[in-house]
């Protein structure tokens, strides 16, 4: 093939370059916007896909019975905590916002607030930018539904996303009440291992619920945590 096929093709040397660097480095770009998601997450518990439609059939949020906008919530909070909503075009992420702080709003006008819809507010603090604010819905979330597994996890990995590693020390009263959740069933204690390894300023607070697990609570993380450590 000639040389002038192939830039007719293909284009010119130069601006193949060129477009391959800004090309990279709007992937890194993007990659590194939902980073702090991806290193906190540690289970994917829903197909987004569905999740996505499940918001795009939701009806009036005025009109919403309490148990369906629970499930609509769910599906918010699946879409918002995954770390690739950071990436996704602005436009899209301020109206899917928009429409799950809605329905969370229209829900704790009608039945009072959920630990769902806390978490949809939070995740709504925190894309613009206001982790107080963020922190307070987690808290409330927490509050709401102290023994839901999935909540605790999704609230974790959002703790984790919002406060430095230097900082989580201080909210040991906040991992004590998550950790009893956590470590009570299989799915949770593997969750709990994983922070363990990966944070060592939070250790001190697991072990301290440690002591106050049931035996073969305590003996199962426990023997994951040294399992981990290679004894």
């Amino acid at each position: 093939m000639q040389a002038s096929e192939q830039q007719r093709k293909y284009g010119r040397p130069a601006v193949r370059h060129a477009a391959s660097a800004a090309f990279l480095a709007l992937a890194i770009a993007c990659t590194a916007a939902g980073l702090s998601y991806w290193r906190a997450s540690f289970i994917n518990v829903a197909d987004r896909p569905g999740s996505r439609e499940l918001i795009a059939e939701a009806g009036a949020p005025a009109l919403m019975e309490y148990t369906l906008s629970l499930r609509y919530l769910t599906a918010c909070v699946d879409v918002m905590s995954h770390w690739t909503f950071a990436v996704e075009p602005a436009a899209d992420r301020r109206l899917l916002t928009q429409r799950c702080t809605e329905m969370a709003d229209a829900q704790r006008r009608q039945s009072g607030p959920s630990a769902e819809g806390e978490m949809v507010f939070a995740l709504a603090a925190r894309g613009g930018g206001n982790s107080g604010r963020a922190l307070s819905h987690i808290r409330k979330s927490q509050e709401l539904a102290p023994r839901d597994l999935w909540n605790t996890i999704k609230r974790v990995e959002l703790v984790l996303a919002l406060v430095p590693e230097e900082d989580l020390g201080g909210l040991r009263d906040y991992f004590g009440g998550e950790f009893a959740i956590l470590t009570g069933s299989n799915l949770g204690v593997n969750t709990a291992v994983a922070l363990y390894a990966k944070y060592p300023s939070i250790r001190a607070a697991l072990l301290d619920i440690s002591g106050e697990m049931s035996p073969s609570d305590r003996l199962r993380f426990l023997n994951r945590v040294k399992r981990l450590a290679g004894g």
